[in-house]
């Protein structure tokens, strides 16, 4: 048995980033309200053997807490801050779904429009799929089709290969009868969105998310991550308790499914921004 327990890695994280959003009754900004709070952190990083995790604190549209607790780097001991990155992992489908609004709101796609009608060239595996298949069921993970597991581990060279191979995907279930959570249909969402624009995934959630929520230390690529200068190193955690580091996994094939890499400090942005229901500076990016 094994268990990834900290990670720039995309899958399975127990603690990557971890965010407390609550009421005004509860906590209020003074730091008697939070005494206590390190001491449940600790002790549960110690209860689940975390190296080190990031937390912010929103209230009222406005963070009141942040801080980095542990180490990004068990060797050197470097500390957790703020503005340490992290995998986000499939977090990053939300990111995919707010540019999904933004592209219905703006008629360059529908959520219940065949996707066929957009794009000709798309195939499922079987017919009715390939006619009925909607931006909906891509987001909501009822196509029918599973994960492919063994498919992400033989990497693509590209993601439009992975659109292009989707129509060999057996389903294991009809279309709109299952959830059958697939890394894929978002990864295709992502990039057909993209395209009704005529740019690429990347450079569309860079334009319309990032640039105006001021997320400015976010990244799309392992690549960049290796550029910084505070970044988490990925760790597994096998049958010795101890936790081990691992390489480092390149999501850029997953895309609009798992790629994002960024901290609390630009994350928490994020959060008030849905929370603020799609507005920042009182301008509304999205209905």
């Amino acid at each position: 048995m094994k268990r990834i327990i900290f990670s720039g890695k995309n899958i399975n994280c127990i603690a990557v980033l971890l965010f407390l959003l609550l009421p005004g009754s509860v906590y209020s900004q003074t730091e008697k309200d939070l005494n206590g709070f390190d001491g449940f952190i600790d002790s549960t990083m110690k209860k689940w053997n975390v190296p080190g995790l990031a937390i912010a604190i929103v209230k009222d549209g406005k963070v009141i807490y942040e801080k980095g607790y542990g180490y990004r780097n068990l060797n050197t001991k470097d500390k957790v801050t703020p503005n340490t990155l992290f995998s986000i992992a499939s977090a990053s489908k939300s990111f995919t779904a707010t540019l999904a609004a933004m592209a219905v709101a703006e008629k360059k796609m529908d959520f219940d429009t065949p996707l066929i009608e957009y794009f000709p060239s798309f195939k499922m595996y079987d017919d009715y799929a390939t006619e009925h298949l909607t931006l909906r069921d891509l987001l909501t993970h009822r196509s029918g089709v599973p994960r492919q597991k063994f498919f992400s581990l033989n990497t693509p060279a590209t993601r439009r290969e992975v659109r292009d191979c989707f129509r060999y995907f057996e389903p294991t279930a009809d279309l709109r009868t299952k959830y059958q959570y697939c890394n894929e249909t978002y990864s295709i969402a992502g990039d057909m969105i993209a395209e009704r624009y005529g740019i690429t995934w990347e450079e569309m959630i860079r334009r319309r998310l990032f640039e105006p929520l001021g997320m400015n230390n976010t990244l799309l690529s392992v690549r960049d991550v290796m550029k910084t200068s505070d970044y988490a190193l990925p760790y597994i955690e096998w049958e010795t308790g101890t936790p081990s580091q691992m390489e480092f996994h390149n999501a850029d094939i997953l895309g609009a499914a798992g790629c994002i890499i960024s901290n609390v400090t630009d994350l928490s942005k994020w959060v008030i921004f849905q929370l603020n229901k799609g507005k920042v500076n009182e301008k509304q990016l999205v209905k």
